[in-house]
């Protein structure tokens, strides 16, 4: 039995510092219940960095675990575990796959830890199918257990009970005026996209929409407008909301297995922008306004004159997709269990 005197603490595990996953969870970071760590802290000798991300790769680790991934600095080395603390450890996506299970397994028999699992992706997706990602979710389910494992996935509620969950954006502070500068914004990972980000931007350039477009992980001879689209540069997370900003309307196009929306759904909302969207279920979602968010399955589809006109957005935001509100949904799964 928990010993009811003991103090709360909720520990969120993200990946490398910098990633726009922190930014997305920033809200906690002003949450008084909760410690974001990055559990591979930023490292300055390039060397360095790239043998630890070769050695911590959850991919290569999928395949041969490679031994001694626990010496690498941690930042949870860096924390005072204390007997008198209930800790709740939230690994947010595969961020437990960075440390071998031994690690989790001997930090549990030390103090009082419980492990839940906050998945931003669908198990069939891409990149969760070739990393083993279910395979490695069963294992640490089976020899260290995680005692909730929440998605923003229905697919995943019904076909593995995990728990619904979509707390997962922070809204910043900038209150700085932007004019609107282009009528589609889109920022993203190419990612069995491509074809169609093509397509659209072909389509749409014709009818003389202002395009923003910017896309990562694309190979050199599939750039086909290196002079119109920005390839392969990222920006930061603070970047990206001024550029969402500076847009009549972001795009949206899901990836390979998702069934919930994008985090360009998330910033439409937040930040009273249209969404361009092929999410076929957007219908269904709390916020949809069909003067606001469109659908689109082809390109021809596509209402240019509704890109370019500018008019009053307001979804009448309520802040329920703030990460703070996992706290309280953890609180209160672990009631119904108690």
């Amino acid at each position: 039995m928990t010993d009811n005197k003991k103090r709360k603490k909720f520990i969120f595990i993200t990946s490398e510092a910098g990633t726009p996953m922190i930014g997305v969870f920033s809200d906690l970071f002003h949450d008084k219940r909760a410690e974001t760590i990055e559990i591979l802290p930023y490292m300055k000798n390039p060397f360095l960095r790239f043998i630890r991300k070769v050695h911590c790769s959850a991919r290569i680790n999928s395949i041969l675990k490679l031994p001694f991934r626990e010496k690498w600095h941690n930042a949870l080395d860096d924390i005072k575990w204390e007997q008198n603390v209930e800790y709740n450890i939230i690994f947010i996506s595969y961020t437990f796959a960075k440390r071998p299970i031994s690690y989790w397994d001997n930090l549990k028999r030390k103090y009082d830890i419980k492990y839940s699992l906050y998945l931003l992706s669908a198990n069939t997706s891409f990149a969760a199918r070739s990393l083993k990602m279910d395979i490695a979710v069963n294992e640490f389910n089976q020899k260290v257990g995680f005692k909730n494992i929440l998605t923003t996935q229905p697919g995943d509620v019904e076909k593995y009970g995990y728990v619904f969950c979509d707390c997962c954006f922070s809204m910043t502070e900038d209150n700085t005026p932007y004019t609107i500068e282009n009528d589609l914004y889109l920022l993203n990972n190419s990612k069995g996209r491509l074809k169609k980000f093509h397509e659209v931007y072909e389509y749409l350039r014709q009818k003389n929409v202002k395009l923003n477009f910017r896309i990562v992980g694309v190979n050199k001879k599939d750039q086909l407008y290196p002079d119109e689209i920005i390839y392969n540069k990222g920006i930061d997370f603070q970047e990206n909301i001024k550029e969402i900003k500076k847009s009549n309307c972001l795009f949206e196009v899901l990836g390979e297995g998702q069934s919930s929306p994008s985090n360009h759904y998330f910033e439409a909302v937040c930040y009273n922008k249209k969404l361009l969207t092929d999410n076929k279920n957007v219908v269904n979602l709390p916020f949809y306004n069909p003067e606001y968010m469109k659908f689109f399955e082809k390109p021809e589809d596509i209402d240019c004159d509704w890109l370019k006109e500018k008019i009053p957005v307001d979804y009448g935001y309520d802040g329920r997709y703030s990460p703070s509100r996992l706290i309280d949904k953890i609180i209160e799964l672990e009631g119904k269990t108690s």
